[in-house]
């Protein structure tokens, strides 16, 4: 797979043109995906990597499509195999806790993604071998502060595809991109570097808020806008 900085630097040049839609995006989830979400990062500061909080992120992956019932591959792993998986990495999970991306600077970047790598492709949450959707979005729930939520349909989507591929001949959006295994880890940590920049360089708490919404870190704040950002794109080449 090859990474393209086609529209991050689009976003990163007209953000504001994204910044209502990313305001609302939420409303395009709701019900159990908003709640679990929510629940999964309020027990950070309650019982951090408690029983609820696992179990609230257990919950909030479900909510956000990670299970599928039937024969598929598309399925998490039983709750005591994903607990064990993110309490083996408990002592370093609560280092990086109290970090912020925001906050890291350029020199300490590699060190910091290199221990979020290592954690994130030695979680255990789904029966597929593939694993940066399913443990980012685990991590998320743990670290929102340094990680973003990652899947194929959005970000995978955002940093691989030119935007005149998102749709197909009968202008509707294409199935998301594939992602070979081997090329997880590398577009993890590029991902990563993406949203340490972005942060660092566009400063939108005042003009989105951080609370009471969907957009609840900084990470989470960009990877609302490359959905909006994907929508507004989709929407303007159906028209």
């Amino acid at each position: 797979m090859k990474l393209t900085e086609t529209n991050y630097l689009a976003l990163k040049s007209d953000y504001s043109t994204y910044l209502d839609i990313a305001k609302g995006i939420g409303n395009n989830f709701g019900g159990p995906s908003l709640y679990f979400h929510q629940r999964a990062l309020d027990e950070i500061e309650r019982s951090f990597l408690g029983k609820t909080h696992i179990e609230m992120i257990y919950a909030t992956l479900a909510s956000w499509g990670m299970h599928r019932m039937g024969d598929t591959k598309t399925k998490m792993v039983d709750f005591n195999k994903f607990e064990n998986s993110i309490l083996t990495h408990k002592n370093i999970l609560s280092d990086l806790k109290t970090l912020k991306m925001e906050e890291v600077s350029n020199s300490n970047l590699p060190e910091v993604i290199e221990k979020l790598r290592s954690i994130c492709f030695a979680l255990k949450t789904s029966e597929s071998n593939s694993r940066i959707v399913g443990n980012s979005k685990t991590l998320a729930h743990i670290l929102p502060n340094i990680v973003p939520p990652i899947d194929r349909q959005y970000t995978i989507r955002f940093f691989s595809c030119e935007p005149t591929s998102f749709l197909n001949a009968k202008e509707g959006i294409k199935q998301p991109p594939g992602i070979k295994f081997s090329e997880e880890e590398t577009c993890f940590t590029y991902i990563l570097e993406k949203t340490h920049n972005f942060i660092n360089h566009i400063k939108v708490e005042k003009q989105i808020g951080l609370s009471g919404t969907f957009n609840t870190s900084y990470p989470k704040i960009f990877d609302n806008l490359i959905m909006a950002y994907v929508r507004n794109i989709g929407q303007k080449k159906k028209t």
